[in-house]
């Protein structure tokens, strides 16, 4: 069993005419956040409501699954399809929604990826939450989360899974490592001002890369 979820709350402030969301700039340390490019500061900033949409468009530069990864991409369709379900995809449009949900205590982002032509487009979507054990946790399905370090590194945002937790009748469970499909990292790294790179990698620590994909996103205002 797990310790009580902390609750990462009040960090939202008026900046002129804007008001902003600073709960990710807390969780950094001020420091790390401020040595982030301005762009990458200002997309994690904003204050997503319900009535409000955050939207990105982009290509995918590539997709990789070793063996045993597409049978976990697979195996994980009956839960939502989490992972990229195939290789390849250079080129094809990618898009970005996040909106807010009804109490602004979370985010919900919807990722849709065109697969090409003949295959229906997968969409993978996951609620960002302020809280758990390290301050913020993605929710894959309504009972497992990650919890999510965050880290800078030069130009990069990165959120890196430290474990996963089952939740049942209020009670949180932390899975344990030989159960565990690997490490998720997930980055956000600046090209220029309107355009970043997604990356996502699970690594194994027996069976090495299991999913590695990078995808260029613009802002669409």
């Amino acid at each position: 069993m797990i310790t009580a979820a902390k609750q990462i709350v009040g960090p939202i402030e008026q900046s002129g005419a804007s008001v902003l969301d600073l709960r990710f700039a807390h969780l950094l340390g001020a420091h790390a956040w401020h040595a982030l490019p301005p762009a990458i500061r200002r997309r994690f900033s904003k204050r997503v409501t319900p009535n409000t949409e955050v939207h990105y468009r982009g290509q995918i530069e590539h997709t990789r699954l070793n063996p045993l990864g597409h049978v976990l991409a697979q195996g994980l369709r009956p839960i939502g399809a989490p992972l990229p379900l195939h290789t390849g995809q250079t080129c094809n449009e990618a898009a970005v929604t996040i909106t807010g949900t009804p109490k602004g205590q979370a985010q919900r982002w919807t990722r849709r990826y065109n697969r090409g032509k003949g295959r229906k487009p997968q969409t993978i979507t996951s609620t960002k939450t302020f809280g758990g054990p390290t301050g913020c946790e993605e929710w894959i399905t309504p009972w497992l989360s990650m919890a999510l370090d965050l880290r800078a590194d030069g130009d990069t945002l990165f959120f890196e899974s430290q474990r996963y937790v089952l939740t049942f009748l209020g009670c949180r469970l932390a899975l344990p490592k030989l159960l565990s499909p690997g490490a998720i990292q997930v980055g956000h790294t600046h090209i220029c001002d309107t355009e970043f790179r997604f990356t996502l990698t699970l690594t194994h620590p027996w069976f090495g890369r299991l999913v590695d994909q990078a995808v260029v996103f613009r802002d669409v205002e």
